[in-house]
């Protein structure tokens, strides 16, 4: 298994990091520098990409080695879960051709479609010069780091390499802490900007051919066995909600793909949701820089979703009468430059230093369990404890947090309910975390009411939203048309209050699981 972490970085600034690097630790071999040519191959109907493979053929210099590379799941409870972690299989070969006997024994012939191999055919190659040096940062870490610059070509289209990469060079991978490439990237960059780059030179070149929509991806499950220990569960829940958010990093950064901002919008607020959750233990002072942080990218990305559910979903609630309709289409292009705007501010936000330090310092905060430092003897104790049994007083504490805040809901105000909302979306993230200690049936059943109740606080709270988006929007012109909106909206306003208490009804007499 490869562990590895990748930047992008400015063509101009690779020879002054190249310099650097050098000084970050002990050189174990001197620089070299080679020639990659690497050809991907595919079934005709890209059996290979769809099941997160990829086989490729590279040229070094004379030599021509044979490999696939196979992705493993996100937030699999793993120590390094913020760096890349494949399986990889390579074999030396003679000729520029595919040899097939090692990709039908196993455990790579599991990987591999029945019927790919009989419609295997180069889809796109990358040409690559890359310097490369090894170094121990540490006792007894190994890293290889490798300066990349080149292009990928698929068919008229090319795109440009300009790339760091690091990865374990250990023999015994338990040797080697992936805390030790998130340290070097903090070193890095203080040479010069770097940025995470999460999509692989294979990805970006499907990407390339049109072959491959960049998607985003929800939260993955966390799996807790009940004799796991709090400091355990702790790690593994930072670690899976860190895989989701730069599991959409990539799509966030895509104009078209609006979505991924929302789920990396979610992934922050479960971040510090679990910060929250194990707040007994997490209260060194890393963590709460680090709770800071992502409560700032919390609001970056949280404006520019704002502003696509104005866009895209409270206006089309506004479309009750013909005059509605068209003081809609009024309003829908300065609405527009504003989306994109916010956009803008968001790619900004996450190629700027601050966004990768805040990642990187997490890394090293998780791959190192930098809560277990405190000296306290009880806390020290509770981070031993079994999670299974802290859990059911933490959920009951959040529920009646819950209970308390929504006590007098049929006459709250906005404040009261936006209060409401927040402890709604604690407890929720708390149940997800910790559903897997508990009976499916009995905490699916909560959450769907749950669920149904956020989703007309979040109603509501869009609605609110929208008043605001109107008076800026006003600002430019469209007074009238605003006015209107504003009046269509209030109606549903009404509505979306009377849902809610008889949401609150259900969700009220329901039994905790």
């Amino acid at each position: 298994m490869e562990v590895e972490l990748k930047f992008r970085a400015s063509p101009r600034d690779l020879p002054a990091l190249e310099r650097a690097v050098s000084h970050l630790g002990t050189v174990i071999h001197r620089p070299w520098t080679k020639h990659l040519v690497t050809r991907y191959f595919d079934s005709c109907d890209l059996a290979l990409v769809k099941r997160g493979v990829a086989l490729r053929l590279r040229r070094d210099g004379k030599r021509y080695i044979q490999g696939i590379k196979a992705r493993r799941d996100a937030g699999d409870g793993q120590r390094s879960t913020i760096s890349a972690a494949r399986e990889e299989w390579e074999w030396p070969v003679k000729t520029a051709d595919i040899d097939f006997r090692p990709l039908n024994a196993p455990p790579v012939a599991d990987l591999m479609p029945p019927h790919a191999a009989a419609s295997l055919q180069p889809v796109f190659e990358t040409d690559i010069h890359r310097s490369e040096l090894e170094l121990r940062p540490g006792e007894t870490t190994r890293v290889k780091v490798a300066f990349d610059r080149g292009k990928i070509i698929a068919g008229s289209r090319t795109a440009p390499v300009s790339e760091i990469e690091l990865e374990l060079a250990n023999k015994d991978k338990k040797e080697g802490r992936a805390s030790a490439l998130y340290c070097l990237g903090l070193a890095l960059q203080r040479t010069a900007p770097i940025a995470i780059e999460t999509v692989s030179k294979g990805d970006r070149g499907y990407q390339l051919l049109g072959k491959k929509k960049i998607e985003p991806a929800k939260p993955p499950p966390v799996t807790l066995e009940k004799g796991r220990a709090v400091a355990e569960g702790f790690r593994l829940i930072l670690g899976n909600s860190m895989s989701h958010l730069l599991a959409n990093q990539a799509a966030a950064l895509a104009e078209a793909e609006i979505d991924g901002v929302h789920q990396m919008r979610v992934a922050a607020r479960r971040l510090r949701s679990a910060l929250r959750l194990f707040h007994r233990v997490a209260i060194s002072p890393e963590i709460r820089w680090l709770d800071s942080e992502i409560k700032w990218l919390g609001q970056e990305l949280g404006h520019a979703r704002d502003w696509d559910v104005f866009a895209i979903n409270t206006l089309n609630l506004a479309k009750t009468t013909e005059a509605a309709s068209h003081a809609v289409a009024a309003i829908a292009k300065p609405a527009a430059h504003s989306r994109q705007a916010a956009h803008a501010a968001v790619r900004h936000v996450i190629e700027s230093p601050r966004y990768t330090t805040l990642v990187l310092t997490l890394g090293v905060c998780i791959d190192e369990d930098c809560w277990r430092d405190n000296r306290d003897p009880d806390i020290r104790q509770l981070l031993e404890q079994p999670l299974s049994e802290v859990a059911p007083d933490w959920l009951t504490r959040l529920a009646h947090k819950a209970q308390k805040a929504g006590r007098h809901i049929g006459n709250a105000n906005p404040k009261e309910r936006h209060k409401l909302r927040k402890s709604l979306k604690r407890l929720r993230y708390a149940s997800h975390f910790l559903s897997s200690l508990y009976p499916h049936k009995r905490v699916e059943r909560y959450l769907d009411r749950l669920s149904e109740l956020q989703d007309i606080l979040g109603l509501l709270n869009d609605l609110a939203t929208a008043q605001k988006f109107l008076i800026e929007v006003s600002r430019g012109g469209h007074r009238s048309e605003a006015s209107l909106v504003r009046t269509q909206l209030r109606d549903r306003e009404r509505k979306a209050l009377e849902n809610l208490a008889t949401a609150w009804r259900h969700f009220h007499k329901l039994k905790p699981y």
